[in-house]
């Protein structure tokens, strides 16, 4: 039996543990002797149908979102059928296969992933429309119900559904769940039983996580796993043998944390890595031979710390020795492009030296035959002279330009002007072989043959020196 205040004139009235309505002995008004939990309110259970509300308006417009998203993909698929006809009307008319056709092959191939996203899309508002939407009117008309209730019919409503749930609890029961349903009987604790219920429940809760933290300690093998599984047995301690579980979780930290060291040290490969391990035995304590592998872990450091040193040491004399090979390497390039640059500056000095010697030679042979022309010209006006001329003086003239050819092609022929060198060295040629022929064919040795020999023999020696030595000949 509980006693409460009357909400109109203060006084006291005794309420039967079973009771749902009491009246005032004093004032005759009636009283509801208990204090709904939160989730059974009026402003909770109108709060929650507002976000119900909300939740069902947010499916209807996604649902025409995705209906608006249809219509889009079927006017694409209608325009993409009709080029896709008229390209194969195209093949179809020129006689060549469809499938061959790569535009006609992409059409189909967009269709079909249209086609895709309409089946992707309509079942999507299937899903809102008939799963999502339908699950929350369905909720909604739940509380809508529950708020039509009186709050003595959704206090008992909400305790016989707890109770149940007590009943149908299993060892498969989750443990939030056991330890919500305690918290759900607490919230009632003063309706009928719901306080040794809630008791009850949490029993249930301690005993769920007490096997649950037995059956994780042949499941762990870390030492964070073990130091939370200690951390929970010692919030249950003086249950069972949650004490002696808590020492154990401890001993078996302090292994796995031993067995890690033990891993770690022999995979470790460096100073550094030692020195840690080195570190982390200490924190053992007198744990087994932590003490001897603090000496070996101190030991390798040591050694692998000379090593690496040593390495460290050959390494910095390796850099040294390749920047010293490299200064050397750009001081031999340096030299040899100095010595490619002189062999280039004396083959050059070289080169101009040559072209100065073979043009002093070239300018002197063409000045000694041109003398030789001016001489065989000399010698031929002389004959002309001595002799008294010819009667023909059309003839004399002819003859007299006939000698003057071979000055002529020294002087005036261009190493590129071999069309007037080969028409003067022609005529200047046939005339000369012509006076060379008459004057060796002639057995005469007066003195006009002689001269006339050796003008044939200048004449040559400037026609070819006209070849040798040409008027712009360029020496490089």
């Amino acid at each position: 039996m509980a006693i409460i205040k009357c909400s109109v004139c203060d006084k006291d009235i005794e309420v039967l543990d079973d009771s749902i309505d009491v009246i005032c002995k004093s004032c005759g008004t009636g009283q509801f002797p208990y204090t709904l939990p939160d989730n059974l309110t009026d402003k909770y259970i109108l709060n929650y149908i507002s976000k119900l509300d909300m939740k069902i308006s947010d499916c209807e417009r996604a649902s025409d979102r995705l209906q608006s998203d249809i219509q889009r993909y079927t006017a694409e698929e209608l325009q993409i059928k009709i080029k896709s006809t008229e390209a194969l009307s195209r093949q179809l008319s020129s006689g060549e296969r469809y499938s061959d056709d790569s535009q006609y092959t992409d059409y189909q191939n967009s269709i079909a992933e249209i086609s895709r996203k309409i089946r992707d899309t309509e079942s999507q508002i299937q899903r809102l429309e008939h799963g999502d939407r339908v699950n929350l009117l369905v909720e909604k008309t739940f509380w809508e119900g529950i708020l039509a209730y009186s709050p003595a019919k959704r206090l008992s409503d909400f305790y016989y559904t707890m109770l149940d749930f007590k009943n149908r609890i299993t060892s498969s029961t989750k443990l939030q769940d056991i330890i919500d349903l305690a918290r759900q009987f607490n919230s009632i604790k003063d309706y009928k039983d719901s306080k040794s219920l809630a008791m009850e429940c949490a029993k249930m809760a301690v005993s769920k996580r007490y096997d649950l933290l037995v059956s994780n300690m042949s499941k762990f093998s870390t030492k964070k796993e073990f130091d939370a599984l200690a951390e929970e047995f010692l919030s249950l301690k003086g249950y069972k043998d949650s004490d002696n579980l808590f020492r154990e979780c401890i001993d078996r930290a302090i292994k796995a944390e031993y067995d890690q060291l033990m891993s770690d040290m022999g995979r470790a490969d460096t100073a550094v890595a030692f020195s840690n391990l080195a570190d982390r035995f200490r924190g053992m304590g007198t744990y087994r031979d932590s003490k001897e592998q603090i000496n070996i872990c101190e030991e390798r450091a040591v050694i692998l710390y000379k090593e690496e040193k040593a390495r460290e040491e050959q390494r910095i004399l390796d850099e040294a020795e390749k920047e010293r090979q490299r200064l050397i390497e750009i001081e031999r390039e340096k030299d040899r492009k100095y010595q490619e640059h002189l062999r280039v500056q004396k083959e050059m000095k070289l080169a101009a030296y040559v072209r100065r010697k073979r043009r002093r030679f070239h300018l002197i042979g063409r000045f000694i035959s041109i003398v030789i022309g001016i001489i065989s010209i000399a010698i031929f006006l002389i004959l002309t002279i001595v002799s008294g001329g010819s009667e023909d003086s059309s003839a004399d003239v002819f003859l007299n330009v006939l000698h003057i050819l071979p000055l002529l092609v020294l002087s005036f022929s261009s190493i590129h002007s071999k069309v007037q060198r080969i028409l003067f060295t022609i005529i200047g040629g046939i005339w000369t072989i012509f006076l060379l022929v008459t004057s060796f064919a002639s057995n005469t040795s007066d003195i006009a043959a002689i001269l006339f020999k050796i003008i044939s023999i200048c004449n040559i020696i400037c026609y070819v020196a006209s070849f040798i030595f040409p008027k712009d000949k360029e020496f490089r």
